[in-house]
């Protein structure tokens, strides 16, 4: 928490609207720290990464690619390694994965947004939005169709909007833009075995909505932790009968509301508007229990 607090710019509140301007949802700040128990933070993933690295008291060694994990000499080896996952795949070798047809672009850029102005885009068939960070940053993201994917692409599709995301595009350095495929895979059919177990994306892989998979990485590490304390024989065991129920419902609803924001036709109309048509509170209710 401590870390967090530190690290995280507060984001106190957040809409929803279209490309023209219109307001699909917008809580009160009041309503947002209610519904989720606290008020939001927004920090860089790298930043977190090291301040929890410089707490951990053993070596840490970082950007080590793991090819096989044959030649591992450890008691255990936990596959905290992603979407990739070489465990998982070791553990089920009948994952698959299937493309979106979208392609995700994120970026920082040195320059700040009213806050008024933050929250989710939703486009047709693409979703687009900004969150504050600390030292007057902002990040940004949106999905795009993966064929014809670019930078310039990207902006002649949002020139339009009234919404003023282009321009946090333009600003933002060509080092500080990533683009990556989104795809859909499947988790194993198994969490571990008597040498190894995997935790986060490489056990339960979400799609980037509602955002919830790092939150659910940190708590299977905290989850894995305590059990292997209590018990260094069974406890891989017992933590997937502890988490697997949560994650993957958790799963579930990332592909729903994926499925909501980028739906064209007659099924993604209708999922905008029933989400535009709920009340604050039980969006509210539906974020925060797609993030537990």
């Amino acid at each position: 928490g401590e870390v967090v607090e530190a690290l995280g710019e507060p984001a106190p509140r957040a809409s929803v609207r279209r490309p023209d301007g219109r307001v699909v949802q917008r809580p009160s700040a009041a309503a947002v720290e209610r519904g989720l128990g606290g008020v939001p933070r927004v920090l860089d993933r790298g930043d977190l990464q090291l301040a929890l690295a410089e707490r951990v008291r053993a070596d840490v060694v970082l950007g080590a690619p793991l090819s096989t994990d044959e030649d591992v000499d450890a008691s255990l080896l936990v596959g905290a390694d992603g979407f990739r996952s070489v465990v998982a795949r070791r553990l089920d070798p009948t994952i698959q994965e299937r493309p979106t047809g979208l392609v995700a672009f994120r970026g920082v850029v040195d320059a700040e947004v009213d806050p008024s102005e933050h929250g989710v885009v939703w486009g047709d068939g693409m979703e687009a939005g900004t969150a504050p960070m600390r030292d007057g940053r902002t990040y940004w993201f949106a999905t795009f169709p993966e064929v014809g994917a670019s930078r310039a692409a990207l902006l002649s599709a949002v020139d339009g909007w009234a919404v003023p995301f282009g321009r946090l595009v333009r600003a933002t350095a060509e080092d500080r833009v990533s683009c990556v495929p989104v795809v859909r895979r499947d988790g194993p059919v198994r969490w571990h075995d008597d040498r190894s177990v995997v935790i986060g994306d490489a056990a339960h892989p979400m799609l980037p909505s509602p955002v919830s998979g790092g939150g659910h990485a940190i708590v299977d590490a905290v989850v894995l932790a305590r059990l292997l304390a209590e018990d260094p024989v069974h406890g891989s065991a017992r933590f997937e009968v502890a988490r697997r129920r949560a994650a993957e419902r958790a799963v579930r609803r990332s592909a729903l509301a994926w499925d909501v924001a980028h739906g064209t036709g007659l099924h993604g109309r209708a999922g905008r508007l029933a989400a535009a048509a709920a009340p604050s509170s039980l969006a509210l209710r539906a974020l925060r229990a797609a993030t537990r």
